[in-house]
């Protein structure tokens, strides 16, 4: 296809988009912008604080090295709601998937947690299964 085909076609993807959005009772999406072939979809989420809390027996991954499974505990009253665009670049959408990135209201992308990522892949340790069988993992969450 073509770029101005894409284009086209983004066009009226999102006006049916934004047709289906503008048909929901309480929909948290307030806003659906497409700059050429860059769409911008601003949407409300509730969140609340957690804390992490450590969960069953530590086991020994490594010599010296200790690993134990943490849980999030949600504290109540602390519910707030915030703004997140999802932003979508869509130019090879043709032959490629679209790229998508988290942001804030204010534009700048939403922080990723670290504290419980692989170093090796990347993936947070819970989702890394293939690290936790190869004990690749890192230290343990903290």
């Amino acid at each position: 296809m073509h770029p101005q085909d894409v284009a086209q076609h983004l066009s009226v993807s999102v006006q049916v988009l934004r047709d289906a959005v503008a048909g929901q009772q309480g929909s948290p999406i307030d806003d659906i912008t497409l700059n050429g072939v860059c769409l911008r979809t601003r949407f409300a989420v509730e969140t609340l604080q957690s804390q992490a809390v450590p969960r069953g027996v530590a086991v020994a991954v490594a010599p010296g090295m200790l690993q134990q499974a943490t849980m999030n505990i949600p504290i109540l009253g602390t519910r707030q709601r915030e703004i997140r665009v999802l932003m979508m670049d869509c130019e090879d959408w043709d032959s490629q998937p679209p790229t998508a990135t988290l942001e804030l209201a204010n534009g700048s992308p939403l922080a990723r947690e670290t504290s419980c990522v692989n170093p090796v892949c990347g993936w947070r340790l819970s989702a890394c299964r293939q690290a936790l069988r190869a004990r690749a993992c890192g230290p343990p969450c903290g």
